[in-house]
């Protein structure tokens, strides 16, 4: 969806978590197992996520309404997940599946709370489903932007640089 080195936001997480919660639908799918394919609206989705994505101008309520349908878009989706995987005896997801479908059910359960409280802020936000452990870090003043990386502290001494400790926490 975004650049490489663009910042996501929330409506960017969003949509990348019901994509993938679509291909999830799409690979544990079995027409011998289940009646019919459950409903995704996947190009309803996408259009209404262009639709704000692509304005210069984006007003908060226009933002916070695209929001609120990308989480009743992805909430079904997970519904759907849930309801497909009660057919079969255990989980049919590999490794990395099952990796993305844990985090989006995460990220969903973070927008959720987001959303409802009316806040940006929460412990352990995910800023990607593809490296969930990265966390967002503040430098400077508040008010720049954070970068996206693991962090690292360092220390110099007589000119040699060395690391001393590591921390994928949450930094504020």
């Amino acid at each position: 969806m975004s650049p490489k080195h663009c910042i996501p936001t929330d409506l960017d997480l969003l949509c990348d978590a019901r994509e993938k919660s679509e291909q999830l639908i799409d690979s544990i799918y079995d027409i011998k197992l289940h009646e019919t394919k459950p409903r995704t609206d996947r190009m309803k989705a996408r259009k209404e996520y262009f639709r704000v994505a692509q304005n210069k101008k984006k007003t908060k309520k226009k933002i916070r309404n695209a929001i609120r349908k990308q989480l009743g878009y992805l909430h079904r989706n997970i519904r759907s997940i849930n309801r497909l995987l009660d057919a079969y005896p255990q989980l049919p997801f590999d490794r990395y599946e099952r990796k993305y479908f844990y985090v989006i059910q995460t990220l969903l359960a973070q927008q959720l709370t987001m959303y409802l409280t009316h806040t940006h802020t929460i412990d352990g936000r995910i800023v990607s489903i593809h490296q969930p452990h990265v966390r967002p870090i503040v430098r400077g003043k508040q008010w720049l932007l954070s970068l996206w990386s693991v962090s690292l502290s360092n220390c110099r001494n007589i000119g040699f640089c060395g690391v001393w400790r590591q921390d994928t926490g949450v930094h504020h």
